[in-house]
């Protein structure tokens, strides 16, 4: 038996940031102990590039992290996967981004989002309001981020979040529009995020395939923790799945029994709670 490589990929707000606050105090212990094991813990989320890696030094996270749903992953020069890359980053589309490592798209190209969203727009006359239309004082007063964090979160790469202001009848054809032409939609509490045909878990298989290329003579078991919906993908594909609690939601279902936790803690107070159970089976010994 081939000795096991564990990685951990994490949803952030609401599972390893808490709902309200945003803190992620309480995981810091188990944050920690995962690092002392040489653990990666990788941020699979939402947010953008950008705003990951504030994130990131704010927590004290040097690994890679997967932006937009899956439509990319950045990877700094303290990751582990940057050795790979540096010495062949043709083979995997990479991109040399100087002192912030490589950047690698998984997804279309944002402008290739926003061309086709304004086509259905243009033929149909729906009311919505595209991201890219958007100021950073727009992002504040809509999101109620402060004018730095919205910033932050307009430098999109891969997708076009959308405000929709529309029918639900209409919103289920603008949905059946988009995936006509090639691309998907997802639902997120304030946007409907378009993008091309990826998803958390389509990043989540891509960063282990090139984890494994890695660590050839390790067995490389990817650790899931989400609460929302569009971590279900995600959670779905782990080898171990752990379903954060979500107090504005039910919980999630997995389909399969195996290797999934459901965590009744919320956000970091979970995440920490459920990593230090985990780490007690890996490391009893």
């Amino acid at each position: 038996m081939r000795p096991q490589k564990y990685i951990v990929f994490t949803d952030l707000d609401g599972t390893l940031l808490d709902h309200e606050t945003y803190s992620f105090a309480a995981a810091l212990p188990a944050i920690e102990a995962l690092q002392k094991h040489q653990i990666p813990i990788i941020p699979n989320t939402s947010k953008t590039a950008a705003e990951i890696s504030v994130l990131q030094r704010e927590i004290g996270l040097f690994d890679e992290s997967v932006f937009e749903n899956g439509g990319g992953m950045n990877v700094p020069k303290q990751a582990k996967l940057y050795s790979l890359l540096n010495k062949n980053a043709s083979e995997f589309g990479a991109e040399d981004v100087g002192d912030s490592g490589y950047l690698l798209s998984f997804g279309a190209e944002r402008s290739q989002v926003i061309e086709i969203i304004q086509k259905i727009r243009q033929q149909y006359g729906f009311n919505m309001v595209l991201l890219s239309e958007m100021s950073a004082q727009d992002m504040s007063d809509y999101t109620g981020l402060d004018l730095a964090d919205a910033e932050l979160s307009l430098q999109r790469l891969s997708a076009e979040p959308v405000v929709w202001k529309d029918s639900e009848a209409n919103k289920e054809t603008f949905c059946e529009l988009v995936l006509a032409a090639g691309f998907k939609t997802q639902m997120g509490g304030r946007f409907i995020h378009v993008q091309g045909q990826v998803t958390k878990a389509t990043a989540m298989t891509q960063v282990v395939g090139m984890y494994q290329k890695l660590y050839p003579d390790n067995e490389i078991v990817s650790v899931a923790l989400g609460d929302a919906p569009n971590d279900l993908d995600m959670l779905e594909h782990a080898d171990i799945s752990i379903v954060i609690a979500n107090p504005h939601s039910e919980s999630l279902k997995i389909t399969r029994n195996q290797n999934v936790f459901y965590e009744p803690k919320l956000g970091p107070e979970g995440w920490g709670a459920a990593m230090t159970k985990l780490m007690n089976q890996w490391f009893e010994q």
